[in-house]
């Protein structure tokens, strides 16, 4: 899947604020002491399920015994199957420890799956991992946006479209046509955007659609 909406957000300088006996990452790469990661959804439409995953590892430079704790802001909703055990769901917290060796990568999955609906409202999760003697701490803030149609649009449209439900959410620089087309390319619908607002798309029937707006493109799933 594309996790091109993935975004990583950094307090700090990065890498000045990582630690050194090991280096936690996501998809977009290392996560700083105190960054932000904002992880949309995937869309699996052969099991009609929703996945948010920012695909979270430790990578050890030093061999030791290391804790990962995780506290949900919502009870019974994020769960915790890598790094050791089964799969646990967080009512709302869960810790586990591990030894690792020094250069061995270790995936820490805490995630939402196997939703068959979107989240009722944002979930945060507040993470702490450490060897004993460097921590890094994180947070991870789960949202309804599509992560495979959301983009970062170039040129003449510059800005950000964003899908969430039936609603496409755009705040652009400069003023572009989206046009939506259905897998068998005929226009469905044409709408000039400036500034920042909002579409509704509860007209258009439930499908695959293409997009484009100034040079950007994409894909988006409607239910």
């Amino acid at each position: 899947m594309n996790k091109i909406f993935t975004s990583l957000l950094m307090l700090g300088a990065a890498f000045a604020a990582s630690a050194q006996n090991f280096t936690v990452s996501s998809v977009d790469g290392p996560v700083a002491n105190g960054a932000t990661l904002s992880v949309g959804y995937d869309y699996n439409s052969e099991w009609d399920m929703y996945d948010w995953d920012p695909e979270l590892t430790i990578h050890a430079n030093k061999a030791g015994t290391y804790t990962i704790s995780a506290t949900a802001s919502e009870s019974g909703v994020v769960q915790f199957c890598g790094f050791t055990g089964q799969c646990t769901i967080l009512k709302p917290s869960a810790s586990r420890s591990a030894s690792i060796s020094a250069g061995q990568e270790v995936p820490m999955q805490l995630d939402i799956k196997g939703a068959f609906e979107l989240l009722s409202k944002p979930v945060s999760l507040e993470v702490t991992v450490t060897d004993g003697s460097e921590t890094v701490k994180f947070t991870v803030n789960f949202v309804n946006e599509d992560r495979s149609a959301g983009i970062t649009a170039p040129a003449k449209a510059a800005g950000t479209l964003r899908f969430a439900g039936r609603t496409l959410n755009f705040s652009l620089e400069n003023a572009a046509t989206f046009t939506l087309y259905n897998i068998s390319g005929r226009q469905v619908m044409s709408r000039a955007l400036n500034g920042t607002g909002s579409v509704n798309l509860s007209a258009i029937p439930a499908g695959v659609y293409v997009y484009r707006c100034g040079t950007a493109t994409g894909k988006v799933i409607i239910k």
